[in-house]
C-alpha cells in the first residue's frame, strides 16, 4: 500500500501487540524480544521501525531485537505506548567485532549522552569511544532526532567501516513504504 506515515502508524496501533510464548519466556529471561521482521517490529513497539537504506558491501544483519526503555511489560501485555526499542545489527563478514548498530525510538535526545552536534541536518549528538574494554577498534555513536524519534547509529571503527561510511549510513535510516 502507497501509505502516509500517519496511516501506517494507525494500521499499527489498531493491532493489539501480544508476545509469543518464546518471546515471554526470552523477555522474562533476558530483557530483550527477539524478531524476524521489521513488521513484526514495528507492530510490538507500536511506531513503525525504521532502518538503513545504504548497508556497505561485506556487512550482513545480524540480528533484530526489542528492549524496554522503562519497566518490563508484564507477560502478555501490551508494550507501553511505543515506549519500546529497536535494536539491529550488522556484522562485517570478514571480521565479527566490526559492525554496526541502529537502536530507535519514541522521544528526545534530553536523555541521550553526547556532544550537541548536527546529524544528517537533524539535531542531533556524537560520542566518541577509544580503548573501551581492551578493543584496539573505537566506537563511534551518531544519535539523530527527527522530531518524533532518535536513531542511533552506532559503529565499531574499522576495515571499510569508516567514520564517513558510518554516516552515510546514519543519513539513509527512514521507514520503508509497504509496497
Amino acid at each position: 500500500c502507497t501509505c502516509t506515515t500517519e496511516e501506517t502508524e494507525s494500521k499499527v496501533e489498531e493491532e493489539k501487540p501480544t508476545l509469543t510464548e518464546e518471546q515471554q519466556e526470552l523477555w522474562v529471561e533476558r530483557g530483550v524480544v527477539p524478531v524476524s521482521t521489521i513488521e513484526e517490529a514495528s507492530r510490538l513497539v507500536g511506531y513503525q521501525v525504521a532502518a538503513p537504506t545504504f548497508i556497505p558491501e561485506g556487512f550482513l544483519p545480524g540480528g533484530l531485537q526489542l528492549n524496554q526503555l522503562g519497566p518490563p511489560p508484564q507477560v502478555g501485555d501490551e508494550w507501553d505506548d511505543g515506549s519500546g526499542v529497536a535494536q539491529q545489527v550488522w556484522n562485517w563478514s570478514s571480521e565479527r567485532e566490526i559492525r554496526f548498530f541502529l537502536m530507535q525510538f519514541q522521544g528526545t535526545l534530553e536523555n541521550v549522552q553526547g556532544v550537541p552536534s548536527e546529524v544528517c541536518g537533524d539535531s542531533g549528538k556524537r560520542e566518541f569511544f577509544v580503548n573501551r574494554e581492551g578493543s584496539e577498534y573505537p566506537l563511534l555513536w551518531l544519535h539523530r532526532w527527527d522530531g518524533e524519534r532518535v536513531y542511533s547509529v552506532g559503529g565499531i571503527l574499522g576495515g571499510p567501516l569508516t567514520e564517513e561510511i558510518l554516516y552515510k549510513i546514519a543519513c539513509s535510516v527512514r521507514v520503508r513504504e509497504e509496497e
